[in-house]
């Protein structure tokens, strides 16, 4: 689904991206987050090199660099040949800082479920409980696609999750049943999320330390980690209170 997804969205894109002001806002969140994926004494991953020179690139464009254009143009021609290839962290930057400001989340809920679903199920797998939580609450791993950019990036995100939440939960399912085939045989390695989590060397005798679970019990972790991904896209107006059922200027309330 993704190979017919991805070229569709990306149609010229990545010109029109190099001159955009949607890039604006993005860096400055962005690297927040990476600087907190791991203690300033940690060796880094490559993952996590590879992310951050994805940043200092984006940074660079917008500085008007020309080299810094032809090397923002072959990082996204390469995600958009292999979306998969790059751990979930990794491609929710590229859906949120390039496609979906362009594309909108409607044309990217499937692949934006289906990285989530990933992330979910390494992070159950292989992950600590403190890496779990600073994947999904530092680094705001499942909204990140959605408010990459910033504000204006939110709003529409919410208003099509709230406004069309069937179409969204279809989406979401195309989404999970695609993660469900890419999760037998990664292009990645699984074990990526150990770098998160991880405690400076003062404290490191008490900090949690990563999961090795079971084959036996990754399938019942993968049914958990779909109902999590389907619930946390779901998005449903609250209900309008009976006394004020009949006033037509209520507003929706806001979703997530």
């Amino acid at each position: 689904m993704y190979r017919h997804l991805l070229p569709l969205a990306l149609a010229g894109l990545t010109a029109a991206l190099c001159s955009s002001s949607t890039l604006a806002q993005a860096p400055t969140a962005a690297t927040v987050a990476t600087a907190a994926s791991a203690p300033a004494a940690a060796e880094q991953q490559e993952w996590q090199l590879r992310r951050q020179r994805f940043l200092q690139t984006i940074k660079l464009l917008q500085a008007n660099d020309a080299l810094a254009r032809r090397e923002f143009e072959r990082q996204v021609r390469a995600f958009e040949q292999r979306p998969f290839s790059l751990t979930p962290l990794e491609a929710m930057d590229y859906i949120g800082a390039v496609f979906v400001p362009q594309a909108g989340v409607e044309k990217l809920l499937p692949l934006v479920a289906a990285q989530a679903a990933l992330g979910l199920y390494d992070a159950a797998r292989f992950g600590s409980t403190l890496g779990e939580a600073q994947l999904v609450d530092i680094e705001s791993f499942l909204r990140l696609p959605l408010t990459w950019t910033g504000p204006e990036q939110t709003e529409r995100s919410r208003a099509f999750l709230r406004d069309h939440p069937e179409r969204a939960a279809q989406l979401v399912q195309d989404g999970l049943k695609l993660a469900n085939g890419e999760r037998i045989g990664t292009d990645y390695d699984v074990r990526w999320v150990r770098a998160l989590g991880r405690c400076a060397p003062e404290i490191a005798a008490g900090c949690p330390q990563p999961r090795d679970l079971p084959v036996s019990e990754w399938d019942d972790a993968w049914d958990k980690v779909k109902q999590r991904v389907a619930a946390y896209y779901r998005v449903e107006p609250k209900a309008v209170p009976a006394k004020a059922a009949s006033a037509p200027d209520t507003p929706a309330s806001a979703a997530r």
